[in-house]
């Protein structure tokens, strides 16, 4: 038989078809294979100048999601395109009433949807317990489950659903779940430029809490049990204080109920704590006994009462009666120090500043064992003055957390500076060490030195202790003190405060500069970047080779 002789041209005909056919063939397996690398192994290169779609987690919370060990949820209602398509931003535009949303100026906002986006995402890459989805509110069929599920929910669209399945006792399982509002992971504060006759309508976005409320959402949810706390309410109360003090412990899990009359409402029989902030008027008799059985508890004890006394509020001889019976003496006075160090200088605001605003001084105890004072400190403030009426009283006994330096005093409560003139320390009535925060125990014994349970009063005389700004400031002591009190006093294991700083945007870095694995951006990497310099480097090989020759 004759061989056909194939031509040249045919030949290299035949090589470019072939060539071009791996080259299709090639696409699409790096398609195929790109789109199930991406939703397996999301990730995402933040290329702006400030890092803005990037929100880091200190060692301690990256080593607590990757130890998670039980599958989380973590369901946006909202569709993952809304949150580059600008369908978020709007929302979170009308949600919050931001000023952007007249001004038509969505370009700070928009990043901050994109941070979201790129933050839940990197959860996934952590640890593959997290499985993060996204359900669209506006599509009937895309939310039914989740409207069904938490049908007794009010859902929101841009709430963030995070849940999981615990087994029970009876060999059943149950949910816990906690839910994230667009109010609760964006701060603002009102714009002072978009006002109306004196009044402001409008805010402004001033940073990103999403990290915070995620991670302290992942604790309470994986935890199977939370600590519950009665707020005490009634007797001109400041909601201020508690508002607060809740908002903080929430993030580490602990539950509320709001007990407004202690005559008429109960406080839950679960309850460990109960908290009084900052009374005006005094405690009747039949209250002070309601917080004897609270503490008492049928002889179970186990409780702990919380007192925030404030420099403002008066004196209350019922409830500091009762306070006294557990060690506890608050005095009519507030701290006054001025000695070098131990106060904050006066400063162009009269209003915070002087021997009144005094730094506390740790006591040795096991809560502030930790307190580093090269580098921490107790936030400066007014505090309400105290100190222990015994140490040791029976099964009773008192421990000192913070106090003041030796050369303190107490400023009256109650001056009255057109009748007494003005007050200097020559003055002072109490002179010398006060306490702070104090705590008061009392130990049930029931034979010999067996303690069958304790219960415990707990004073904390700071005006701004429970502040927010006092609580998310790094080098302050205050957070950690507060949790290990709550932690060591409830039985809760302890860990690090949830105190994850804000998130916040640059303004002036507005370039969207994110590579993230959505299959066309990285196919388009791929085939416009990466093979392209491949071919040019392969080729210059082959040139350099061939001129050798």
């Amino acid at each position: 038989m004759k061989k056909i002789k194939l031509s040249r041209a045919f030949r290299k005909g035949s090589l470019s078809l072939i060539l071009t056919i791996v080259v299709i063939v090639a696409v699409i397996l790096v398609n195929v294979a790109v789109s199930a690398v991406a939703s397996r192994y999301p990730f995402s290169l933040d290329l702006t100048s400030n890092q803005d779609y990037t929100v880091t987690l200190s060692d301690e919370y990256e080593t607590f999601v990757k130890g998670i060990n039980m599958p989380v949820d973590v369901t946006v209602c909202a569709a993952e395109d809304d949150f580059t398509g600008g369908a978020y931003a709007n929302n979170l535009m009308q949600t919050l009433y931001l000023v952007d949303y007249m001004q038509g100026n969505t370009e700070t906002v928009s990043k901050y949807a994109r941070q979201v986006r790129s933050f839940l995402k990197s959860l996934a890459t952590k640890n593959a317990n997290v499985r993060l989805s996204f359900a669209n509110p506006n599509s009937v069929t895309d939310f039914a489950a989740v409207a069904n599920k938490y049908s007794q929910e009010q859902l929101a669209y841009g709430d963030i659903i995070i849940a999981c399945t615990h087994p029970a006792d009876d060999g059943n399982t149950f949910d816990r779940y906690q839910i994230l509002k667009m109010k609760d992971i964006f701060t603002t504060e009102s714009d002072q430029e978009a006002y109306y006759n004196g009044y402001t309508y409008y805010n402004k976005i001033t940073g990103s809490s999403l990290a915070s409320g995620v991670i302290s959402s992942l604790y309470i949810v994986t935890s199977e049990t939370s600590v519950q706390v009665a707020v005490l309410g009634g007797h001109g109360t400041d909601d201020t204080y508690t508002q607060q003090l809740t908002s903080f412990l929430r993030k580490n899990n602990y539950s509320f109920t709001q007990v407004e009359n202690l005559l008429t409402d109960k406080i839950p029989e679960d309850a460990t704590f109960a908290v009084i902030s900052a009374p005006q008027t005094d405690y009747s008799t039949e209250e002070v006994k309601l917080l004897e059985q609270f503490l008492t508890n049928n002889g179970q004890y186990g409780r702990t009462l919380v007192y925030l006394p404030t420099s403002a509020q008066p004196v209350l001889p019922n409830l500091e009666e009762f306070l006294t019976e557990w060690g506890i003496e608050i005095l009519p006075a507030i701290a006054y120090d001025d000695t070098e160090g131990n106060y904050v200088p006066q400063t162009y605001d009269s209003r915070y500043g002087g021997p009144i605003w005094i730094f506390a001084q740790p006591a040795e105890t096991d809560y502030t064992k930790d307190f580093d004072p090269a580098v921490q400190y107790f936030y400066p403030m007014p505090y309400r003055l105290a100190k222990a009426a015994f140490e040791t009283n029976g099964s009773y006994t008192t421990k000192a957390i913070l106090t003041t330096g030796d050369n303190a005093c107490g400023y009256p409560i109650d001056w009255n500076k057109d009748k007494d003139g003005e007050w200097t320390k020559d003055k002072a009535v109490y002179t010398g060490k006060f306490d702070l925060v104090l705590l008061g125990t009392y130990q049930n014994i029931t034979s010999g030195t067996t303690v069958s349970g304790e219960s415990h009063v707990l004073m904390i005389g700071g005006d701004l202790f429970t502040y927010s700004d006092v609580l998310t400031t790094s080098a302050c002591y205050n957070s950690t003190l507060l949790l290990n009190l709550f932690n060591g006093l409830s039985g809760q294991e302890s860990g690090p405060a949830v105190t994850i700083e804000d998130k916040v945007i640059s303004t002036t870095s507005f370039s969207e500069k994110i590579l993230n694995t959505n299959a066309g951006t990285v196919v388009t990497v791929v085939f416009v970047i990466v093979l392209p310099l491949a071919l040019i480097i392969l080729s210059f090989i082959i040139w350099i080779k061939r001129k050798k020759k």
